[in-house]
């Protein structure tokens, strides 16, 4: 009986994992952005960037998520001829404003939040002319870790998550 009792309660904890999964699936948001970027080149070794994005508001049914950051970043490259393939290694703020109302009530909930950290990423560009490139790049953002409120039950809650940016890009070089 008590073996029973506790492949159960086994159960019953995956069952509720699996319910939790499903919940972070139907809340994955997606973006298109717009970027700004300027930046100095000395040499492929010595090239500095700050970036400043937004995105569009992802609006499911009555939500609406948006995200504002800046980077700065300090990117080694590599020239082959037309071709570069380049780090990116840095600092990233990212606020993400969040707004839902409810259809029943009409009451609008919106949060803003602000997270900093460490960015890096990776890319590759192609100079179709002298001034024109086009790129391809991937980049980590910002990450965090949350944890419950209560701290003597960190092991009980912890979530991590992360914003990351996969971009297709046309640059033009002064």
């Amino acid at each position: 009986d008590i073996m029973e009792e506790i492949i159960g309660e086994i159960k019953d904890e995956f069952d509720d994992e699996g319910d939790e999964d499903e919940y972070v699936a139907d809340e994955d948001f997606s973006w298109n952005a717009i970027e700004l970027i300027g930046g100095y080149s000395y040499s492929p070794l010595a090239t500095v960037e700050l970036r400043l994005g937004t995105t569009d508001n992802a609006g499911k049914d009555s939500v609406d998520y948006t995200l504002n950051y800046f980077s700065v970043y300090y990117r080694p490259g590599v020239d082959l001829g037309k071709a570069q393939l380049y780090g990116l290694l840095g600092y990233s703020s990212v606020n993400n404003k969040f707004e839902e109302k409810n259809e029943e009530t009409g009451e609008v909930f919106k949060d803003d939040e602000k997270f900093s950290g460490f960015s890096y990423g990776i890319g590759g560009a192609y100079s179709v002319t002298k001034n024109i490139n086009i790129g391809l790049e991937y980049r980590l953002l910002v990450s965090d870790d949350l944890y419950g409120e209560d701290d003597e039950e960190l092991s009980d809650y912890k979530e991590a998550w992360e914003y990351t940016a996969l971009s297709a890009n046309v640059s033009y070089r002064f």
